[in-house]
């Protein structure tokens, strides 16, 4: 249903780079060091991050078990030490999903998270760029715009995921990661455009991520990804998050905490049933089934395992600024 849904990625970089600026960039402008930012963010990742890496192991294990790939398992145990060391392992092994045999994923054990190592650069080169001067931030993205174009070039469509097209994540993150950074510097500008309805941006983005591909369809991709989803975004942006209805916000705010959790387990959880009834022609059952568990998964990582922690972090914080 959703043919071009690697363009959610973008969405997903370019989202992260206004929530990063709007979290960060007085408290860096404060003089917030660098350790101090690195740890808060990575405090805030990893759990999520860990979470997904433990499924994806038992997820490529049960594939070793069913003959469903070619890793070994001391390649599986590398690869597992540096994926939870946030490193990419690159190698020429193949896993199958559904019926394709995908090679080289540089995180085996969760496809997705390339896009989280990715964005972890991200959010570095823009403390340095915020600390030097703002317009190095507006130069850094005009360069990775060229060269984001020149990976789309040698790569083609989504780049970033595997040991082949790594190179083009790097220019891929940096343009979207930091136009997101530069629409919330623009937060003025922005005010002054047109209050467009939350249900047409919603429907914006799913027919946007709907179109089937075509001749064109990398050229689409790339349009979309540097033109249409900052759009996105920045529209978004212009929204007031005070609702009226306090249980219509605090509804909103638990889906928005689901987010990240989801995008961490989702496609380790769809591996493991995908694994278990790959025999079968019930396709939707599957779908579904997946989706529920995913859900659920998410639901359980953020409640048992995140907002403690953010409680436990916050507690910390309260009691060493309490004279």
């Amino acid at each position: 249903l959703f043919a071009s849904a690697q363009i959610a990625v973008d969405l997903f970089f370019c989202l992260g780079g206004y929530v990063t600026a709007q979290a960060y960039q007085q408290k860096i402008l404060s003089g917030l060091n660098f350790l101090a930012y690195f740890k808060a963010r990575l405090l805030r990742l990893y759990p999520g991050f860990a979470a997904g890496m433990t499924i994806g192991l038992g997820a490529l294990s049960l594939k070793y078990a069913y003959g469903l790939t070619d890793y070994t398992l001391p390649a599986i145990a590398q690869a597992a030490i540096q994926n939870f060391l946030y490193l990419p392992f690159f190698a020429d092994y193949t896993v199958q999903f559904f019926d394709d045999r995908v090679r080289g994923v540089i995180f085996p054990l969760n496809g997705p998270a390339w896009s989280l190592f990715f964005s972890l650069i991200g959010t570095i080169v823009y403390f340095y760029a915020i600390r030097r001067h703002r317009l190095l931030t507006w130069l850094l993205c005009g360069c990775s715009l060229l060269g984001f174009f020149v990976a789309t070039k040698i790569f083609g469509e989504n780049a970033g995921w595997g040991r082949d097209n790594f190179l083009g994540g790097f220019p891929r993150v940096l343009y979207t990661f930091l136009v997101g950074i530069l629409l919330y510097q623009l937060r003025p500008v922005l005010a002054l455009l047109p209050l467009l309805p939350p249900a047409l941006l919603i429907g914006v983005t799913s027919v946007m991520l709907a179109v089937p591909e075509f001749r064109l369809h990398t050229y689409y991709w790339f349009i979309c990804a540097v033109a249409v989803v900052p759009v996105i975004v920045a529209s978004a942006a212009r929204h007031d998050s005070n609702w009226r209805n306090p249980r219509a916000q605090a509804f909103a705010h638990y889906l928005g905490g689901l987010s990240y959790p989801i995008y961490c387990i989702h496609v380790p959880i769809f591996s493991i049933i995908t694994t278990l009834f790959a025999a079968t022609a019930y396709r939707t059952p599957i779908v579904f089934a997946g989706i529920f568990f995913c859900l659920l998964a998410a639901h359980l990582v953020y409640v048992g395992l995140e907002l403690p922690l953010q409680r436990y972090r916050a507690a910390r914080k309260a009691a060493a600024t309490t004279p």
